[in-house]
């Protein structure tokens, strides 16, 4: 090899090293700088490869742990994962009515080391079966315990679990976050078609969605939406963020449209999650009442364009209208219509549907002053103990 076509191969591997890392611009010119001059004098070959070693290994090393760094920054969710994985945990509802076979399955987490769990409501509805259904909750450790079902709530389809913790065994917990922006990152966590630990991502599209554009009983409650894959099984285990906090639990999908997931937002969680801690405590159980009526909140923007479709409203100025009514229910059996706007219950005036509720959970009888059409008419209903409990 001629010295120059070695001087070639030299600034060829200088002009490498230098877009692959910028102090090497000063480097390697003054190599071959120096290079020039040996060359007309007394070129060895094995210097060179000694010169060329000792500038190029830590350049490799630079690399290697520059593309460590890529990958671990591209890793978040990974990361979050493995904070909030070993506090997941399957759950099945087994009853012996049906030959002791699983009646309903989906997903839950601890929420307090001694083994309370929350999932939703509708994954345990079953336990309230003839033939005394068990709860069983399996960890992601591989044990398997017994649950007591402490609180549920059908309104916001939320439940609480608690273990039957014998050796009084600490679990790991999950911490319930705060606030949450669209365009976030987020991972569901849970057991989709019995396949446990499964993890899914996306983003947050949406925020307070409400109920009543997804035609759902609790039409005031603001849903997160997500593209994070959600199926069936995914149902109460957590939406969580990139710090491993839980901002939401998974309830349902649009199985129509891919890439549509609803999860209930960490806030209300909390509120549920301080009531049935207040009354796992004390070892009551609070009844549940129900009318049977899906309503809508006549907010001045929903009202107005009740007013431009139908002069019949033009005179409201506020109140909840009936969307649906559940055939069999108290508010059928009173004679209450779809269409019907309640305008006052026991005299006090009804803004919203969290009026209507707070009236309804007292239990006692209803009677309701309502505007059908252009006749405003009173109603009695009264509230029955929900079967779903």
């Amino acid at each position: 090899m001629t010295w120059q076509k070695v001087v070639r191969n030299v600034k060829f591997i200088g002009r490498y090293l230098s877009y692959h890392n910028n102090t090497l611009r000063v480097i390697i010119p003054s190599f071959v700088g120096g290079f020039f001059l040996g060359a007309n004098t007394n070129f060895k070959m094995p210097q060179c490869a000694v010169n060329l070693k000792r500038i190029i290994t830590p350049v490799a090393v630079a690399m290697e742990k520059d593309e460590n760094i890529k990958r671990n920054s591209f890793n978040f969710i990974a990361d979050a994962v493995d904070i909030a994985a070993p506090s997941v945990v399957r759950i099945e509802v087994v009853g012996k009515h049906w030959n002791g076979q699983i009646s309903s399955v989906g997903s839950g987490f601890f929420v307090t080391e001694d083994g309370i769990v929350l999932s939703n409501a509708h994954v345990v509805k079953n336990a309230s079966l003839k033939g005394s259904p068990t709860v069983k909750i399996h960890l992601s450790t591989g044990e398997t315990y017994n649950g007591v079902i402490i609180d549920v709530d059908p309104v916001s389809d939320l439940a609480a679990i608690k273990l039957v913790n014998e050796k009084q065994k600490k679990f790991p917990y999950l911490k319930l976050g705060g606030s949450v922006r669209a365009g976030e990152w987020v991972a569901a966590l849970g057991s989709p078609l019995q396949l446990s630990n499964t993890v899914t991502a996306g983003i947050v599209s949406s925020l307070h969605r409400p109920g009543g554009e997804l035609g759902l009983y609790n039409q005031d409650m603001g849903y997160i939406q997500t593209d994070a894959a959600i199926n069936v099984g995914n149902s109460g285990g957590p939406l969580i963020n990139l710090e491993g906090e839980v901002i939401g639990i998974n309830c349902f999908t649009v199985q129509q449209a891919a890439g549509i997931s609803f999860a209930i937002p960490a806030n209300v969680v909390k509120e549920f999650l301080k009531e049935a801690l207040n009354k796992d405590s004390s070892n009551t159980m609070k009844k549940k009442f129900y009318i049977g009526i899906s309503m809508l909140s006549l907010s001045p923007d929903i009202l107005l364009a009740l007013q431009q479709r139908n002069p019949e409203f033009n005179s409201l100025k506020g109140g909840v209208l009936v969307a649906r009514i559940n055939s069999g229910s108290p508010s059928e059996r009173s004679g209450l219509l779809i269409g019907d706007v309640i305008l006052s219950i026991n005299g006090k005036p009804v803004k919203s549907s969290r009026d209507v509720y707070n009236e309804v959970c007292r239990g006692a009888n209803l009677v309701m002053q309502i505007q059908r059409k252009s006749q405003t008419l009173s109603i009695n209903v009264s509230p029955e103990i929900s079967s779903n409990l």
